[in-house]
Parts: C-alpha cells; structure tokens; sequence
C-alpha cells in the first residue's frame, strides 16, 4: 500500500535548512522543528536532528515526540489558565521587583533576565518571559488549591498523548499537585515550564489552537493510503475541542504573543 502523507517537501527542505543552521549556531545536543497548517492540524514539516560525538548533526530521533521539561514555552498555559479562572486580567499590574529574583508563597523564583521595569502588565510578564511575574499570576489563581492547575493544563490536552497518527507516542509527566507539603512549590515550578514534562507536539498544538483562534486541531501525518491508485482511506482534519477558552482570552493570549515579538 502507498501511504500519502501531509509533509510538503518544500517546507521540509526549508525546515530542515533551518533547523541544521540554528543547532550549528547554538552546538545544542539536539533540536526539532515542527510546522503545522493552522486551521487542519497539518503536518508540513518535521525536522529532527542530534549531535554525534564528532559535532556533526544526524537525523536520530523523533525529538518532536520526546517529552522534556518545556520551559517558558509553557507560560502560554499559565496565562491561558490565570485569564479563563478569571484571577487576573490581561493589563492587570504585577509587581516583579528590579533584583531579577523575589520570594513567591515559599520558593524563592529568579528571572533569566532583569525585568525592563519593576511593575509589569500581565502582558508584559508574558512578552518578557518572567518567571518572577507568571509564578505571581499562577500564586494568585491557585495557592488555595494548587491541583486546580492541572485541570486547565488537562483541558489544554498537556496531560494526555499526542493523538498523532505515529507509534510509541510517550505521555506526559507531571509533579504532584495534591501532596501537602510539596504542591505549592510544584505548582509554581509548573508555571514557568519545570516539573512537568511535555513533547513539543504537545506545545505545538497548544499554540496552533491559539493561532486558531481557540480551536484545537488533531496533528496528524496521513492524509491516504491507496493501493494501485485506488484510496482505501482518506483522513480529514479533526477538531480536538471547539473552544480551549473563552474568546475574549484567546484576543488577549494572541495580542501577548505578538507583543512577545515587537517588545519582549
């Protein structure tokens, strides 16, 4: 049987270039590069590379499947989370300090970079990427309970497997929410992307559901398999979940992301 895939050979050409330049620049262990047609769930390309001992780079793992701890990437999820329960709002201020560090609950929280500014929008916390700011969004919405996190990020599909159209789909890990002692400081973890772990499929689907405007797409690979010529299955986009949340926090969570580009 010809299995006819969703992959445009261009698009990989030119993500597999690109991918292969950025691990040369950076010398990373390794690297994945996925694009997704954003109103299917599309596979266009997915480019995967290693380092071998000798510094070359090799297609040796599907990396885009491997589930690792997703640092800021996963702040989307925070503040997704933190406008739909509703606890803050987008332009809410949020003093994160000039120190780069502050205690927040019982964990001391330090950013990657000093903040532009003392106080922050909840935007900017975003388009600055302090962990200092979204640790204080994620304090605020669910210190009280902390197990409440994962029911967003459940909502978000970041707890269960990639419903991929591929074998050997590893499900994600997450720190307890629920053990008395421990759930705060993991929550915390949790907001800025530490103590859990998730595939950048995973991410990836999060984020095309914004691009999407709230709609969340099934990532898939195959598009038919025929037998001489003849198709005896045809696969079409699915949607996943109508609405991830609210409209007015999809707007808010886009127009974050943009200013993640023009300021952040």
């Amino acid at each position: 049987k010809d299995i006819f895939t969703t992959i445009d050979v261009n698009i990989q050409d030119i993500t597999q270039t690109a991918l292969m330049r950025m691990m040369q620049q950076c010398e990373g262990p390794y690297g994945t590069a996925i694009v997704m047609e954003t109103s299917t769930g599309k596979i266009k390309a997915m480019a995967n590379l290693g380092r071998r001992p000798d510094g070359s780079y090799w297609e040796d793992d599907n990396y885009a499947l491997r589930a690792t701890e997703p640092g800021s990437t996963i702040k989307l999820a925070t503040l997704l989370s933190v406008l739909e329960k509703g606890s803050s709002r987008i332009d809410d201020l949020v003093e994160v300090g000039g120190a780069g560090r502050a205690q927040v609950g019982t964990k001391i929280v330090t950013d990657a970079e000093r903040s532009p500014r003392a106080i922050l929008t909840v935007k900017d916390c975003f388009a600055h990427s302090s962990n200092v700011g979204m640790s204080k969004l994620a304090y605020k919405a669910f210190a009280q309970r902390p197990a409440e996190l994962k029911e967003y990020l459940h909502r978000f599909r970041l707890d269960t497997r990639s419903p991929i159209d591929l074998s050997n789909v590893p499900k994600p890990t997450m720190a307890p929410l629920d053990q008395k002692g421990s759930a705060e400081g993991n929550m915390l973890w949790m907001s800025f992307g530490y103590g859990l772990q998730v595939s950048p499929l995973h991410t990836l689907t999060l984020y095309n559901a914004i691009a999407n405007n709230g709609r969340m797409m099934k990532p898939y690979l195959v598009s038919s398999v025929q037998t001489n010529g003849i198709i005896s299955k045809e696969f079409q986009p699915t949607v996943i979940e109508e609405n991830i949340c609210k409209p007015e926090v999809v707007k808010a969570a886009q127009s974050a992301m943009e200013a993640t580009v023009s300021d952040g």
